[in-house]
């Protein structure tokens, strides 16, 4: 993080009150961009959890004027990682929710890990990336997993196929245990 000493402020004058610019490294390229933090609406916190305790770090925040793209994401994912590991923790998993940028996330540090594998001549692993020789499991927060299937269900049919037999899941199916559930109550 460096600091500017002038920058626009929301008046559309000069101000001498620092602020603070991102140091972003290019991803095809050997040079780093200085992107003032001007008009900034989107703050990404990374926080990290133990699953051996119970707490919440934070350890990193980028500011941006719009939505990370999932190549950035990748890229900040990674040097999270990184530093984690170098502070001393194992990295086993990453946790989000099912946006369309941390999809391209997972998935651009999946076919990383992927196309590593194979130049190695190796097999690779299903749904899993590698940050410096450590195997991470990407994974979607179950609310919203339970908010995606709740939203499907409102607009579709699940067709699913148990002991050799068709099925159909129905949205209309939890209602009716719902009621049922309340009913037992009275």
């Amino acid at each position: 993080m460096h600091f500017e000493e002038k920058y626009h402020c929301r008046f559309n004058r000069l101000s001498n009150i620092a602020v603070p610019t991102m140091n972003m490294p290019c991803l095809n390229a050997n040079t780093t961009v200085e992107t003032p933090l001007l008009h900034e609406q989107h703050l990404l916190n990374v926080p990290s959890v133990s699953t051996a305790q119970n707490y919440k770090q934070p350890i990193s925040y980028s500011f941006s004027s719009g939505a990370t793209k999932g190549s950035e994401l990748a890229h900040q994912v990674k040097e999270n990682i990184k530093n984690l590991k170098e502070a001393g923790f194992k990295v086993v998993a990453t946790v989000c929710d099912q946006g369309t940028n941390n999809r391209q996330a997972i998935k651009y540090l999946i076919d990383e890990t992927t196309g590593d594998y194979l130049r190695r001549g190796g097999c690779p692993k299903d749904n899993i990336f590698v940050v410096d020789g450590n195997e991470i499991v990407p994974l979607y927060d179950p609310p919203h997993l339970l908010k995606g299937i709740r939203n499907n269900l409102l607009t579709k049919n699940l067709v699913y196929e148990m002991d050799g037999q068709q099925k159909i899941a129905k949205w209309q199916h939890l209602q009716q245990l719902h009621g049922e559930i309340l009913a037992t109550k009275v």
